[in-house]
């Protein structure tokens, strides 16, 4: 039998067996252990998640881009003049597609966000990868002094890497993908002016906590919503994108939602709309109802 994976009819590998779905559940039981934090409080290890803080002046494309620079690209030469800039030397390349890691977007409230994998070792990965300060070992490396040693290092919060080459290589990217979007973006921020400046933020990271749950109405307590206003939803729909932050913070990651996410109240504007329009409709079925009984109550004979 060929070692090479099956090819799946949309063109794509299937990977993922139903071998592979149990052994990533039975993980994800297995290494839900407890850790006592700095501030003395028992915690539950969510061992497929970091928690990344200090996010409050970033898009959910800020934060993709920044997980994506660190994890899933390489900087390469290029022999090759840019089709757009015309220019020589270098370029980002993403990494071959067994080496790249999957992830998405959960916030958490207006300074956090969870970074979800499918699997604890692409999570173990990814810490070691994000961190400034090295991580040793693993939670299925060594004795288990040393893998308890690693569960108490892991939980703890250190700053992460900068944040600053992230922006280079999202102006890149946005160039790659039209350079006419970018001019129009470049004009909408003179314009506007940038409220806060991206090369002064400053993001710690750790692993996250059964507890690193959405918090309800956080859009409430959003400084960024503050300075930045709501999003204008008529402009998010039309298939344009103003680069990496778009018209104001649309924070909804662009992947692909889990069914299981809309049980989750969502963070910021996604939903918003959804649950003024519900309360426009439930008004209005309350009005036709009232005005259904007083109906019934003219027709009804008066009793004597």
């Amino acid at each position: 039998m060929s070692g090479e994976p099956e090819v799946a009819p949309y063109g794509g590998f299937m990977i993922k067996t139903l071998e592979d779905e149990s052994k990533s559940a039975a993980e994800l039981t297995t290494h839900q252990h407890e850790v006592t934090t700095a501030a003395g409080t028992t915690e539950t290890i969510r061992p497929e998640s970091l928690t990344i803080l200090g996010v409050d002046s970033l898009s959910t494309s800020n934060i993709e881009s920044y997980v994506n620079y660190y994890l899933n690209y390489v900087l390469v030469d290029d022999d090759e003049p840019d089709l757009i800039t015309g220019e020589l030397g270098t370029k980002y390349a993403m990494k071959p597609n067994g080496e790249c890691i999957e992830f998405r977007i959960e916030w958490v409230n207006d300074t956090a966000v969870n970074v979800i994998f499918k699997t604890v070792g692409e999570c173990s990965r990814a810490l070691k990868e994000l961190r400034s300060v090295e991580l040793m070992g693993g939670f299925d490396v060594g004795d288990e002094a040393q893998r308890e040693e690693y569960v108490r290092e892991c939980a703890v919060e250190v700053p992460a890497k900068s944040y600053n080459p992230v922006i280079e290589f999202q102006k890149m990217q946005e160039a790659r993908r039209g350079g006419a979007a970018t001019e129009k973006k470049k004009k909408e921020e003179v314009e506007v002016g940038m409220d806060e400046d991206e090369s002064s933020v400053e993001l710690l990271i750790r692993q996250s906590f059964q507890l690193d749950r959405k918090v309800k109405n956080a859009r409430e307590y959003s400084r960024y919503y503050l300075i930045h206003g709501e999003p204008d939803r008529r402009h998010s729909h039309r298939g344009g994108s103003n680069g990496g932050r778009r018209s104001y913070r649309e924070r909804d990651s662009y992947r692909p939602k889990r069914n299981d996410d809309d049980e989750e109240e969502d963070l910021f504007a996604e939903k918003l709309g959804r649950l003024r329009h519900s309360r426009r409709d439930e008004e209005e079925e309350d009005l036709f109802a009232d005005k259904l009984r007083q109906a019934n109550r003219d027709r009804s004979p008066t009793r004597r």
